[in-house]
């Protein structure tokens, strides 16, 4: 029987656009048998592949006091203490070990001091986890091993190499589309930054997203902001929708290609 791996890219809050598509592929009965995430992406994929679903991840997602005032740091590099999340991924992630998830997953971080992608599948879940949802300037790097590590985003949002050639069908899900914004968005420093963020991480996610043999890119989430906690649900809304829309057209490309999954 044949397999079908699942990429999901960073995009903070737009990540939760990721947890409506996995819930219609649940519903006709695609079976995900192996996944790679970056940044929320990241999250997403370890959260689903230890037997969370639909609005249980959303819930855990809304239960993180991201803004609250016990994060943040005054000695760590960035406003946020990374490590002081690990309470929240240790509630829903009992478990400190890729080897207990349910499906094969991969997470990608940015090793800050080589600058070169790392891939993690193996061994302890916690700290590649949260360094992969370290955007800098917000959260402080992760350290694992020798070396600092942040958000897997800055060099991979679209982890796809690391899963293409351990399947037979891979479904891309990109959370980050480039659309056009208007001079008056551009009025902040705040603004444009995130403008910037947005660009640079397309920039290394544009040629490889059209190699996934299907992929779903909402995009209506381009209107979102990254950091909008206040979007979550939005997120989620729209990326069901998109997928709703679009499911019929992965299921014939599944049936062209004699595509036949394991009962």
């Amino acid at each position: 029987m044949k397999s079908i791996g699942i990429v999901l890219s960073g995009g903070g809050v737009r990540g939760m656009a990721h947890v409506g598509l996995l819930e219609v592929l649940e519903e006709h009965d695609i079976q995900v048998d192996i996944i790679s995430g970056a940044s929320a992406g990241a999250l997403v994929s370890a959260l689903y592949a230890n037997g969370l679903r639909g609005l249980d991840i959303i819930e855990a997602f809304e239960s993180v006091p991201l803004f609250s005032i016990y994060n943040y740091t005054w000695i760590k590099p960035g406003l946020i203490d990374t490590l002081r999340l690990r309470t929240f991924v240790q509630r829903f992630l009992p478990e400190n070990s890729f080897e207990t998830l349910q499906i094969p997953t991969y997470i990608v971080t940015a090793n800050l001091q080589s600058g070169e992608e790392a891939v993690h599948h193996s061994g302890e879940l916690y700290r590649p986890l949260l360094a992969s949802i370290s955007l800098p300037p917000y959260f402080s790097p992760v350290r694992i091993g020798d070396a600092l590590h942040a958000d897997g985003g800055i060099v991979n949002n679209f982890p796809l190499e690391a899963i293409k050639h351990k399947c037979d069908f891979t479904i891309g899900s990109h959370v980050c589309p480039l659309v056009a914004t208007d001079k008056a968005y551009l009025n902040s420093s705040f603004n444009v930054w995130w403008r910037a963020y947005d660009l640079t991480f397309y920039a290394n996610t544009k040629k490889v997203i059209h190699q996934a043999d299907f992929l779903f890119e909402p995009a209506e989430l381009g209107k979102l902001g990254t950091m909008d906690t206040k979007s979550i649900r939005m997120a989620y809304a729209i990326g069901r929708k998109h997928a709703e829309a679009n499911i019929e057209g992965l299921l014939k490309h599944l049936a062209k290609v004699d595509f036949v999954q394991s009962p």
